[in-house]
C-alpha cells in the first residue's frame, strides 16, 4: 500500500507550518503568493490529496477521541484519563481509551484504530513508552502527547519539568542533612535523573553509582503492566537491593507507586521512614497522603494534563491550525512525613 501523505508532510516539503498548510487549502486565511507556491508545488510532488473524511480540515466531525495510556495499575495513568474525560464531555466529545501495556506494537495498533474511525484527535502518553512519531504523520488531526519523551516531537506536548521537578526534590533531601543519596530513575537520559545528578553536582556532593538502581522503563515496567501490586513490589525489591548494596540516609524513587513498595521493605527489616531512611516519591498519587509514614513526594498536575490536552485539541481544531504547542504546567513539592 502507498502512503498517504499529511499535510504536515506537504508543511515539512514546502518548508512552512502546519498552520499555514491548513490555512491555504482550506481558504480560511490568505497566505503570501511565496508561501502558496511552495505548498503547490509541494503538493503536486507529493501527489497529496486530502481525505476529507479524515482530514482535520473536514467540517463534518465524529466528535470522538481517542486515548492510549500505557498502564491501569499507575493511578497517575488514570487519573490524567479522568481530567481528558471530563473535559472531553464538556466539549461534547466521547473520549475512547486504549491500554498499551507499554507494549509498541499494541500502542500502534490503537492509534491505527484511532485513525480508521476517523477521530477528531488523538491523546498518548509518552513517558518512556513510545517515539514512533512516523505512526501518527499520516493523520491529518491534532496529537497531544503527554509527558513526552526527551528530543524534537512533531505535535502538541503537555509536561512538567522533570528536570527542575528532580532537581527541587534533591535539594531538599541535601537541606535537611543527607548526603548519602540514592535513586531509582528509568535511565541514564531520565530528565528525572539528570536533575539528581545537577542536585548533587551543585552541593558537591560526589556521585556514586552504587546509589543508582536503573527501573528499566517501560520494558521492565511491562512485566507488572497490569499488577499494581507488582509495581508496589518492584519498589520492595529496589530497596532491598540497594540496601544490601550499600549504605545511604535517603532514597528518591521516581514513581510514587515504587516508594510505596520501597517503605515496607524498609520496615521489613526493622528500620524507620525517615528515621533511619528518607524516602522521596514522585507523582503525588491520592493514596501518598494516606500511607504511614505519608510521602513526601513531587506533585504533577495528573488531572489538569489530561483536561489541558483535551483543551488543546479543541482549540486546534477551532482554529483550523495543527501546529504543535507545548504546555509545561507547574509542579509542587509536598513535604509530609516520609521524608
Amino acid at each position: 500500500m502507498s502512503k498517504r501523505f499529511s499535510v504536515r508532510d506537504v508543511a515539512r516539503l514546502a518548508n512552512v507550518s502546519v498552520g499555514t498548510v491548513s490555512n491555504y487549502l482550506n481558504g480560511k486565511k490568505a497566505v503570501s503568493p511565496r508561501a502558496a507556491a511552495l505548498i503547490d508545488n509541494a503538493v503536486r510532488t507529493l501527489g497529496y490529496r486530502r481525505n476529507h473524511l479524515a482530514s482535520s480540515l473536514r467540517t463534518s466531525r465524529t466528535k470522538t477521541l481517542g486515548m492510549v495510556i500505557p498502564s491501569i495499575a499507575n493511578p497517575f495513568y488514570t487519573s490524567v484519563f479522568e481530567g481528558a474525560e471530563q473535559q472531553a464531555r464538556k466539549l461534547g466529545y466521547s473520549l475512547a481509551l486504549g491500554v498499551s501495556h507499554y507494549e509498541q506494537e499494541t500502542m500502534l495498533q490503537y492509534l491505527e484504530s484511532f485513525q480508521m474511525r476517523q477521530m477528531d484527535g488523538i491523546i498518548i502518553n509518552g513517558y518512556n513508552t513510545f517515539s514512533s512519531w512516523e505512526a501518527l504523520e499520516s493523520f491529518d488531526g491534532p496529537v497531544v502527547v503527554v509527558e513526552p519523551p526527551e528530543g524534537p516531537i512533531p505535535f502538541s506536548t503537555v509536561r512538567i519539568d522533570n528536570f527542575a521537578a528532580s532537581r527541587r526534590a534533591v535539594d531538599y533531601l541535601v537541606a535537611r542533612g543527607h548526603k548519602r543519596i540514592a535513586i531509582v530513575p528509568s535511565s541514564d537520559t531520565d530528565p528525572r535523573f539528570l536533575g539528581y545528578k545537577a542536585s548533587l553536582e551543585h552541593a558537591n556532593i560526589a556521585y556514586d553509582e552504587d546509589l543508582v538502581l536503573h527501573y528499566g522503563g517501560g520494558q521492565e515496567l511491562r512485566k507488572a503492566a497490569d499488577d499494581q501490586r507488582g509495581l508496589i513490589k518492584r519498589g520492595e525489591r529496589a530497596m532491598n537491593t540497594l540496601l544490601d548494596r550499600t549504605s545511604f540516609t535517603a532514597c528518591f524513587f521516581t514513581l510514587d507507586v515504587f516508594a510505596i513498595g520501597a517503605c515496607k521493605a524498609v520496615a521489613d527489616r526493622g528500620l524507620s521512614v525517615p528515621n533511619d531512611i528518607a524516602i522521596m516519591g514522585f507523582d503525588d498519587l491520592p493514596v501518598a497522603a494516606f500511607l504511614t509514614p505519608s510521602l513526601t513526594t513531587i506533585a504533577q498536575p495528573h488531572h489538569e494534563m489530561g483536561e489541558t490536552s483535551v483543551k488543546i485539541i479543541g482549540s486546534r481544531i477551532a482554529a483550523g491550525n495543527l501546529d504543535p504547542v507545548d504546555v509545561c504546567l507547574s509542579h509542587e513539592l509536598v513535604i509530609r512525613q516520609s521524608a
